[in-house]
C-alpha cells in the first residue's frame, strides 16, 4: 500500500510506467492528418467521379474532364480546412483538458490523467470525473455511478471501498489509491462496445447520408444500363456513349454538397473558437440552431458563481460562530457555498465531532455530531422534521429577497434548536438583461430551473430582467413525473431534484420542444444529457465539460448568442443551398430512367454537366453559404429541402416531355440537347433565385454573374460546350417558352407535393 502522505517516488511512477502500468488509455476528439487525407480522397463520390475520368479519357474529349478540376478543388478546400480547424481544436484541448491531483514525494502535483499509474495517491473532490478505479484510503465521496450502472441514485464510498472510472463525485472529497489503470478498469472491461463514442444526434448528417446511400444504390447498376442501351439499342458510338453516360452519372452525384456542408460547419466551429465557444462535435452547431427552449441553471448563467455571505440573524449568543467554523473546517467540503461559509466563519472552537454527516442531494444540509449535540447548516424542512412556521416565514421572506437562505440547526434528543438564518448572495451577471430579451426576441422561451427555494429564484430572475419571473413553482410539492402541465404553465422552477430537472427536459421534449439545457454543476448532468444541446462553461466541473456539447471557454453567458446566431447562419445557408445541389440530383436520376425507359437519348455531356454546376450551383453556392442569416430553423431538414428540390426536379422533366412534342426542337439531337440544356438552366435559375430571397445586392449581383455567364456560354461558346448554336432571338424565344411553363409545373407540383406530405402526415418538426 502507498504512504498515503508521501505517495509514490518519480522513480517509482518512471519503473512503473515502463512496465505498462500507466494510465495510457487515450481517446483525443480531433482527426489525425493521415485521418483527414483519407477522409477527403477516399470517398465513394470521388472513386465514381475519378473512374469517369479515366474512361472520358478513352474518348479524346479532354475538355469534358474539366468536372475533375472542380473534384480536386473540392479535395484541395476539404483537406485545408480540416487542417485549419484540427490545429485550432487542438490548442483549444490542450488548453482545456482536464487536469487530476496526485501526492507524489510528500506534496500534491497536478497532472494529466495519462500520467497516472498504478498505486498513484489520487485526490478527489465534488464534480471531479474519476478517471481510473481506485479504493478509497482516506475520507468518503458521494459518488454518481450513473454512466455505468444506469442508476441515478447516488453511492456513498467510505474508505476501503471501491470507486470506478467513468463515475463521478457528487459531493465531499477523499483520497484514493489507484488500484487500475488503462484496459483494467471496470469501465473498459464492461466492452469495447460501451466505450464507442457516439454520434451527436444531427438532422444534416441524417439526410446526407440518407442522399449518399439512395444515390450508392442505383448509380453503377443505371450506368451500366445505360451504357449498354447507348451502344446496342441507340447505336451510339464508343465515344458518345461514354460521353453522356458519364454526364448522367455526374449529374446524379450532388459533389459539392458534402464539401459545401462540411467546409460550413467547420468554418463555423472556428469562428465559435475565436468568440471563445468550443463545439465539442461539428454537428453540435446544428442543435444549438434548432433550439426553440434554453433552460438554465441560475447559478453560474444568470449570476456570477461566487457566492458569498451576506448576513447571519442569529437566535442565540453570537459566540456559537466558533463551532459552526470547526464544523465547516472538520467536513472540508469544497462547493461554493461551502467556501464563501469558511470565508466567513474563521473562528474554530477545536472540538472534536465523532460523526461526520456529509452534504448529500438526498438529504440538502452537513453536519457533525458532537458531546453537547448534532449541528446541522442547510435546508430547514429537510433538517427538521416539523419545522416552526415562524422560522418557514422568516425563510420565505428572505428568500423573496433573492438570499439563499441556510439554516444551523442544534439537536439534542430530538429537541430541534435554530442557531441561526445564514443568507447569502450570489451577484447577478451584469449583461444578463441584454441577454435575456435577445433569446426571446430570437423566439427561443427562457426556464429557469435551480434546486434554490423558488422565491429565491424567481427573485433574482426577476432582477436580471427575465419575463414572467413571477411565474414559479416549488417542485418539491410534486412529483418527477407528470410534469407536462408544469413546463407550460410556469417559467422559474425552483427546489428541484437532479431528477426533476431530467423530467423537466422530457416534458419539454416530449411536446415538440427542441431544448438545450445550461448548466455548470453535478446537479445538471441529468438534465443535460437528457437535452438535445447541452451547454456548460470553463469553470464548470468537470464531469459538465466532458459530457457538453457546448463549452464557454471564458465561462462568460453573453457568449451564447454567437453561438446560436452561428448555428443559424450555418444551418439556414446550408439548408438553401442544399436545394440547388438536389434538384439536379433529382432531376439527373428522373432523365436517366427516363432514357433507360424509352428511346430517348440522354441529353446532356460532362462538359456542360459542369457549366450547370458553376452558374447555378458552385458559384451562388459558395457565396450564398457565407451569407448572414439569423431566421429561426424550420422544419426537418429533409422535408425542408425536398419541398423544392421534388417539384422542381419534376418541372424539368414536363418541360422536357413538353418539347418532345415541338417539332421545330427535332432537326437534329445537338438542338434538342441544347432546348433541354436551357431547361436545366431556367430550372437552376429558378431555384436560386428563390434561395436568394431576401434579396439584397449582393445577391442581385450574383444573379447577374450567373445568367450572364449562362447566356454567354450559349450564345458565343457555344462549340466549346458542344451545344447547338443558336440565335439570340431563338434563346429568346425558349426562355419565353420554358419560363412560365416550368413556373406553372412548378407550383402545380409543389402544391401537390405539400398535399401529399400533409396526407401522410409527416410533419416539418
Amino acid at each position: 500500500m502507498t504512504d498515503i502522505k508521501y505517495g509514490l517516488t518519480q522513480e517509482e511512477v518512471q519503473k512503473r510506467r515502463s512496465l505498462g502500468q500507466d494510465n495510457h488509455l487515450i481517446e483525443y476528439k480531433t482527426k489525425s492528418v493521415k485521418q483527414i487525407l483519407i477522409d477527403n480522397l477516399c470517398t465513394f463520390f470521388n472513386m465514381i467521379n475519378f473512374i469517369l475520368g479515366l474512361f472520358i479519357l478513352t474518348t479524346g474529349s479532354y475538355k469534358n474532364l474539366l468536372f475533375l478540376g472542380v473534384i480536386v478543388c473540392n479535395i484541395i478546400i476539404g483537406i485545408a480546412v480540416e487542417l485549419r480547424a484540427k490545429r485550432s481544436l487542438d490548442k483549444i484541448n490542450l488548453i482545456t483538458r482536464t487536469k487530476v491531483f496526485v501526492q507524489r514525494e510528500g506534496k500534491k502535483q497536478e497532472c494529466y490523467p495519462e500520467d497516472l499509474v498504478l498505486g498513484d495517491i489520487l485526490y478527489l473532490t465534488t464534480g471531479n470525473q474519476i478517471v481510473v478505479d481506485g479504493q478509497v484510503v482516506d475520507g468518503h465521496l458521494e459518488v454518481n455511478e450513473a454512466l455505468l450502472t444506469g442508476e441515478s441514485d447516488t453511492v456513498i464510498k467510505n474508505v476501503g471501498d471501491t470507486v470506478y472510472s467513468g463515475s463521478y463525485v457528487v459531493a465531499s472529497s477523499a483520497l484514493i489509491e489507484v488500484t487500475a489503470v488503462a484496459e483494467q478498469t471496470y469501465a473498459n472491461q464492461l466492452g469495447k462496445e460501451a466505450k464507442e463514442y457516439k454520434k451527436h444526434p444531427s438532422q444534416l448528417r441524417e439526410t446526407l447520408n440518407l442522399i449518399l446511400k439512395t444515390v450508392s444504390l442505383f448509380i453503377i447498376p443505371v450506368g451500366l444500363l445505360m451504357l449498354g442501351k447507348s451502344l446496342v439499342f441507340n447505336h451510339l458510338p464508343w465515344n458518345d456513349a461514354i460521353l453522356k453516360t458519364a454526364a448522367a452519372l455526374i449529374g446524379m452525384i450532388p459533389e459539392g454538397l458534402f464539401l459545401l456542408c462540411s467546409i460550413s460547419l467547420t468554418v463555423g466551429v472556428i469562428k465559435l473558437i475565436n468568440k471563445k465557444t468550443l463545439v465539442q462535435e461539428m454537428f453540435c452547431i446544428e442543435s444549438m440552431a434548432r433550439i426553440d427552449t434554453l433552460c438554465l441553471d441560475k447559478t453560474g448563467t444568470i449570476t456570477q458563481g461566487k457566492m458569498q455571505v451576506h448576513e447571519v440573524k442569529w437566535y442565540v449568543d453570537q459566540k456559537i460562530s466558533s463551532r459552526i467554523g470547526n464544523l465547516l473546517h472538520e467536513l472540508n467540503e469544497t462547493n461554493f457555498t461551502a467556501q464563501a461559509l469558511k470565508a466567513y466563519f474563521t473562528e474554530n472552537d477545536q472540538a472534536t465531532p465523532s460523526e461526520l454527516y456529509y452534504f448529500t442531494s438526498a438529504n440538502k444540509y452537513s453536519g457533525a455530531k458532537y458531546s453537547d449535540g448534532v449541528y446541522r447548516i442547510g435546508s430547514y424542512p429537510h433538517i427538521v422534521e416539523h419545522p416552526d412556521e415562524q422560522i418557514t416565514k422568516e425563510i420565505e421572506a428572505l428568500a423573496s429577497c433573492g438570499y439563499r437562505v441556510l439554516t444551523v440547526v442544534k439537536t439534542v434528543n430530538d429537541h430541534h434548536e435554530v442557531l441561526a438564518l445564514i443568507t447569502l448572495i450570489d451577484p447577478i451577471r451584469e449583461n444578463a438583461p441584454q441577454i435575456f430579451d435577445y433569446f426571446l426576441n430570437q423566439g427561443v422561451d427562457l426556464k429557469v430551473i435551480s434546486g434554490d427555494h423558488p422565491q429565491t429564484v424567481a427573485h433574482i430572475a426577476k432582477q436580471a430582467g427575465l419575463k414572467n419571473a413571477d411565474r414559479f413553482v416549488d417542485m418539491s410539492q410534486y412529483p418527477d413525473d407528470h410534469l407536462d402541465g408544469l413546463v407550460n404553465e410556469y417559467t422559474v422552477f425552483g427546489r428541484v431534484s437532479p431528477k426533476q430537472k431530467k423530467s423537466l427536459i422530457q416534458a419539454l421534449k416530449k411536446q415538440g420542444h427542441f431544448v438545450a439545457m445550461m448548466g455548470d454543476g453535478i446537479n445538471d448532468v441529468p438534465a443535460m444529457k437528457e437535452s438535445n444541446c447541452s451547454i456548460t462553461v470553463n469553470n464548470g466541473s468537470e464531469i459538465t465539460k466532458s459530457i457538453a456539447d457546448i463549452l464557454l471557454l471564458n465561462s462568460d453567458f453573453s457568449s451564447l448568442p454567437a453561438a446560436l446566431l452561428e448555428g443559424r447562419r450555418v444551418i439556414n445557408n446550408i439548408q438553401r443551398v442544399s436545394t440547388l445541389f438536389l434538384t439536379k440530383t433529382v432531376y439527373s436520376i428522373l432523365i436517366a430512367f427516363i432514357v433507360l425507359l424509352t428511346p430517348l437519348r440522354y441529353p446532356f455531356v460532362p462538359i456542360q454537366m459542369t457549366l450547370i454546376n458553376l452558374f447555378t450551383i458552385g458559384l451562388p453556392g459558395f457565396f450564398l453559404a457565407i451569407e448572414p442569416s439569423r431566421e429561426r430553423i424550420k422544419g426537418n431538414f429533409l422535408t425542408e429541402v425536398s419541398k423544392i428540390a421534388i417539384p422542381a426536379g419534376f418541372s424539368v422533366i414536363g418541360c422536357l416531355l413538353i418539347g418532345l412534342m415541338i417539332p421545330s426542337l427535332h432537326r437534329n439531337h445537338a438542338l434538342f440537347d441544347t432546348y433541354c440544356f436551357c431547361i436545366a438552366m431556367v430550372s437552376g435559375l429558378w431555384v436560386l433565385i428563390r434561395s436568394c430571397l431576401p434579396i439584397n445586392l449582393k445577391k442581385i449581383a450574383i444573379l447577374f454573374i450567373s445568367i450572364t455567364g449562362i447566356t454567354l456560354s450559349v450564345l458565343k461558346f457555344s462549340n466549346l460546350f458542344m451545344l447547338s448554336h443558336v440565335t439570340p432571338i431563338q434563346l429568346i424565344q425558349w426562355v419565353l417558352l420554358i419560363v412560365p411553363l416550368y413556373a406553372l409545373l412548378f407550383f402545380v407540383l409543389k402544391h401537390m407535393f405539400h398535399q401529399i406530405l400533409s396526407k401522410l402526415n409527416i410533419q416539418s418538426n
